[in-house]
């Protein structure tokens, strides 16, 4: 008996150092979450685009499907070979669009309506690396045949955007790291250093230009906008 009312007695006591170690655990995480600081940062930075996709499209009609679909190839053919003309590489030119449609023309009698013709759209988008030739890929594209300048996009490359990404993540951590010190300083406490750190909202912008086929070329794309967000917490004595 004596044996086993020891037993209980070590079992309590260990029982007893465990709960408290936990609660003490505890009571020191909360106190290490009430000594830390949360702030955001931004960092915004302007830039030309690198880069310009252009919408070009041709329209075709006429009363039987297949003249429809001639006709489009035809007109489409020649305007691609007036863009590669240009010295634009094939790969920089994909379909986006193809349709071929009938014409209803609906009497105003309880007929039904007849087909009187067809209608084919073709569509590509053409990407250029170099945003001053926007104006000259339209006009050969018109003259060749192009009916329809859906409208141009100007945009960062994959390569420059990563370049901007980083500059504007420097510049959003800097933003952040003021943000804290100028807090500390109010609060009358000294930031020791960062905790957590993760990047919030990434703005990739892209210009829209909408463009006819009767308006002039000449084209400005200006800067566009480039904007990162952190959050960062910082442990404070």
């Amino acid at each position: 008996m004596f044996i086993i009312a020891t037993i209980a007695v070590i079992g309590i006591i260990i029982v007893s150092a465990c709960f408290l170690s936990f609660i003490a655990s505890q009571a020191t995480q909360v106190t290490q979450l009430k000594k830390a600081i949360a702030v955001s940062g931004e960092g915004t930075l302007f830039a030309e685009p690198d880069q310009a996709q252009i919408s070009l499209g041709v329209q075709t009609q006429a009363k039987t499907a297949d003249e429809a679909q001639r006709l489009n190839a035809e007109t489409m053919g020649r305007v691609i070979e007036a863009i590669l003309a240009q010295g634009i590489s094939e790969d920089k030119i994909k379909t986006t669009g193809y349709s071929l449609t009938p014409i209803f023309q609906y009497p105003r009698d309880e007929r039904p309506p007849i087909i009187i013709g067809y209608n084919c759209r073709n569509t590509v988008a053409v990407t250029l690396s170099e945003v001053s030739m926007v104006g000259g890929i339209i006009d050969v594209s018109v003259a060749a045949g192009a009916n329809n300048v859906g409208g141009v996009y100007f945009e960062f490359s994959e390569e420059k955007a990563k370049e901007l990404r980083n500059a504007a993540i420097q510049k959003a951590v800097e933003n952040a790291d003021a943000n804290a010190k100028t807090l500390a300083k109010a609060l009358g406490v000294r930031i020791v250093g960062p905790t957590q750190v993760s990047i919030g909202t990434l703005e990739f912008p892209r210009a829209y230009v909408a463009r006819s086929a009767t308006d002039g070329t000449p084209i400005a794309p200006g800067e566009l906008k480039f904007t990162v967000s952190v959050q960062v917490t910082y442990v404070f004595r």
